[in-house]
């Protein structure tokens, strides 16, 4: 019956013009505790168990929670996982459906919502996640912003607070009308400005509001899409967004039933679409996971209700990750969509790095008193062109070329 289905699937995508690329299987988790619990659970008791958070700190780091104790652990990753390190209960809320961006300064913040508690990784002191206890978050939507060294949220009315964060796992929180006043102080500091016909928060390259996350404000219009209408410059950013990777490039999901497929289960009937956005060249490209592929199991009472959180996620270097489930093995499986995009996208030999400072001067030579044209922020992303000393030439998403101390300029 599956190879009906996939066989079904790929002449759909043949049929529309789509390409289709299969998945890996990487692990496979035989948590028979979790499955089974799941199998039969009932939908009025709230989240169904099993696989509900992922995180890559690094190309060879994952944190990975489960349902229904939320119990963290931190695999190191090499084809597969491997020594992995189970930490206490605290860490259950930290990585509670985890906003994953690639700050330049290497920290990866869980979200506020429905918690009392979020974590904070900082990669490149390989240390364990920070927890914070959180108390002040009423109202406060997703996704966080992290701009010198204060971390920037949206409230449900549009407003914007702040909270600072020290090393031992206290925090200090800033109303609206304390960060409003902030901003207003220092708003070159900070590159920000407050688009008040869209009610976005600006910070230089990237912009923050309640509807769409976090995202790079400048690139959105006139972009190329490739072979699809899955997605549209109105909608994109309406779809799951998964993260980010060293190269700057965005990317988006959607997963949708293919109706044209009859008398199988409904859980064999899913197809993945991946929208993957490069800022450099304003273009999207797409990768399609044909049904079958990917199966989020479903309980057995009817309701249509997933058996785990069947989360997905993108690792820095651009590999796309997602659980399923397998039901004949009683087993969740971790799959991986290769990235074979860095080289039609070009980007295989271009060298990215992000602003680790705010407000950095871009000048027209590799001198500090040379001319300036505007300056960078925190978290912005740049093409490095080339070095000359402690300077390097970069090319920025809204086409400036310029010069910055290479001492400002993250590259992994």
């Amino acid at each position: 019956m599956k190879k009906i289905c996939t066989a079904l699937c790929m002449l759909f995508f043949v049929i529309t013009g789509l390409t289709a690329q299969k998945l890996e299987l990487i692990q496979k988790f035989p948590f028979d505790n979790y499955f089974a619990v799941a199998e039969k659970w009932d939908a009025n008791e709230g989240s169904c168990p099993g696989p509900f958070a992922m995180l890559f700190v690094s190309d060879s780091k994952i944190f990975i929670s489960f349902r229904p104790d939320y119990i963290v652990r931190e695999y190191f990753f090499d084809n597969g996982l491997k020594n992995y390190k189970q930490f206490p209960m605290g860490y259950k809320n930290a990585i509670f459906s985890v906003y994953q961006r690639n700050y330049a300064n290497g920290y990866f913040i869980g979200e506020f919502n429905y918690y009392d508690s979020m974590g904070k990784y900082e990669r490149n002191k390989d240390k364990d996640i920070v927890i914070y206890n959180i108390k002040d978050k009423n109202s406060i939507v997703n996704p966080p912003y992290l701009s010198g060294g204060k971390l920037f949220a949206n409230t449900s009315e549009g407003k914007i607070v702040y909270f600072e964060f020290d090393i031992e796992g206290k925090y200090s929180f800033h109303g609206t009308d304390e960060t409003e006043k902030l901003l207003q102080e220092h708003s070159e500091e900070y590159g920000y400005h407050y688009d008040q016909r869209n009610e976005y928060h600006i910070f230089g390259d990237h912009t923050v509001n309640n509807d769409d996350g976090v995202y790079l404000w400048a690139i959105y219009n006139d972009l190329k899409y490739s072979n699809t209408d899955e997605f549209t410059g109105e909608t994109l950013r309406s779809k799951s967004f998964l993260g980010t990777d060293l190269k700057g490039l965005s990317y988006y999901c959607v997963d949708r039933i293919n109706y044209t497929i009859k008398n199988i289960p409904r859980e064999n009937c899913w197809f993945v679409v991946i929208g993957i956005l490069d800022p450099w060249h304003k273009q999207v490209t797409f990768r399609k996971i044909p049904t079958g592929e990917w199966v989020p199991m479903e309980t057995n009472d009817g309701t249509g209700q997933r058996m785990g959180g069947f989360i997905k996620t993108v690792s820095p270097s651009g590999d796309i990750y997602m659980f399923d489930g397998n039901r004949q093995e009683q087993c969740y499986q971790l799959k991986r969509l290769r990235n074979d995009w860095w080289q039609e996208l070009g980007m295989v030999d271009i060298t990215v790095g992000q602003i680790t400072t705010n407000h950095i001067p871009l000048r027209k030579e590799p001198s500090g008193t040379s001319e300036m044209d505007g300056y960078n922020y925190e978290n912005d992303y740049v093409e490095v062109l080339e070095t000359k000393g402690e300077w390097n030439r970069v090319h920025k998403l809204d086409g400036r070329e310029g010069w910055i101390e290479k001492k400002y300029i993250v590259v992994e």
